[in-house]
């Protein structure tokens, strides 16, 4: 029996075997430095997977449980590359920051086993993405910093302008005025902007108003409102002109912000009130004329914003900060009783305690402080504007 039992043991060991393996244990990162991991990864003849992390970046945590983790991704990245974390916080990482640009975390950098950096990405992923990002590090035609290379050098054929708009948007850091080049040269090699293909690729690379891109969504908006829908269209036109508004803001021309208003009017009548409105409204609160922003502000919530509590609360603690007309202050107030009516939220009662104080009735914003505190400590947040308002007070 003892025999026949040590028999069963050992089968079992090995049927257990692949489950203990090292590529089930997910992502093996390598215990040394990146010089280290090159050297390495040149010797086995492999590329380099770099996790740029740091230690207080929520993504990063996530990232290290759920997918480094996961049997599949393991098996992935450690038969293709020798893997290495590098904490970007650490003084040898600045260089690091500068060379590859690198804005956003987790970052991940891929490289050749000659140690050359050819794509990158930025942002939590789930596993079966972070698979994809390593097969397109070793695709010529999608790794990032070999297409930004052959366009910058006027050699990208189409294929490559086509997939490298998409890998520069991954990559979390691009000009808009380069994603434009990218996208207008691609455009003029295609008969057909209005093809499915076409109309995916101008939504993702329509940056601003004078580019191919844009030009053509507003010349066929019918078409692009029947296949993406009122919501998606209008919050693309809302970004493409909010950034010609934040340039308009920046040089402070007001005469250039009006041309953007009337562009919209002339061209997308139907959404030129909702965006528009909108518009003025971010535009003098960027050049910090409160004087305007104030009636502009208002007019938008009162006509297109009452409806999003979010956006009510924003322009409501802009009122509080830097506006002190009496009768603007009382119609912030009713604003933000408004978005409490449709979401109580500390945010919006620590809003609603500040414009009570600033108006003067420091007893209803003590006690609205006090709800605002005892619903922050019932969503497991700290109040630490509320206390901070309240010591203001006097409290």
């Amino acid at each position: 029996m003892r025999f026949f039992d040590s028999l069963l043991l050992v089968f079992g060991l090995v049927l257990l075997s692949p489950v203990l393996s090292a590529q089930d244990l997910g992502i093996q990162f390598y215990p040394g430095t990146l010089e280290q991991a090159m050297a390495q990864a040149k010797a086995d003849n492999k590329c380099v997977f770099l996790d740029a992390y740091t230690t207080w970046c929520v993504p990063c945590q996530r990232m290290d449980r759920r997918v480094f983790t996961d049997p599949e991704v393991g098996q992935y990245y450690n038969q293709n590359y020798i893997s290495v974390k590098m904490d970007m916080d650490r003084p040898d990482a600045k260089q690091l920051i500068q060379d590859y640009g690198i804005k956003y975390f987790p970052t991940f950098i891929y490289f050749t086993s000659d140690g050359e950096a050819v794509h990158k990405v930025s942002g939590e992923c789930d596993g079966f993405t972070l698979v994809q990002y390593g097969e397109e590090a070793l695709d010529t035609n999608k790794q990032y910093f070999t297409l930004l290379e052959a366009h910058r050098a006027g050699t990208a054929s189409e294929e490559q302008l086509h997939n490298l708009a998409r890998s520069m948007i991954n990559s979390g850091h691009f000009q808009y005025e380069e994603m434009t080049a990218i996208s207008n040269a691609y455009l003029a090699t295609q008969s057909d902007l209005t093809s499915p293909k076409n109309m995916d690729y101008i939504m993702l690379t329509a940056y601003e108003q004078e580019s191919t891109a844009f030009q053509s969504m507003v010349k066929n908006k019918d078409l692009y409102l029947e296949v993406y829908g009122d919501n998606r269209f209008i919050e693309k036109l809302r970004n493409v002109t909010q950034y010609s508004i934040n340039v308009a803001a920046a040089l402070k021309d007001e005469q250039m912000m009006n041309d953007v208003l009337n562009f919209n009017r002339e061209n997308i009548s139907t959404f030129a009130g909702f965006i528009n409105s909108r518009l003025k409204a971010s535009y003098y609160e960027q050049t910090e004329e409160w004087d305007k922003y104030a009636p502009a502000a208002g007019a938008f919530l009162e006509t297109y914003g009452k409806r999003d509590p979010d956006i009510i609360n924003q322009v409501a603690w802009n009122f509080y900060e830097k506006v002190d007309d009496s009768d603007q202050l009382t119609k912030a107030l009713n604003w933000i009783e408004r978005a409490i009516g449709m979401r109580e939220d500390p945010f919006f009662l620590d809003t609603k305690a500040a414009l009570l104080f600033k108006l003067g009735e420091k007893d209803k914003a003590l006690k609205v402080c006090q709800e605002s505190i005892k619903l922050a400590e019932k969503w497991g947040d700290e109040p630490k504007l509320t206390m901070e308002l309240m010591r203001k007070m006097g409290q």
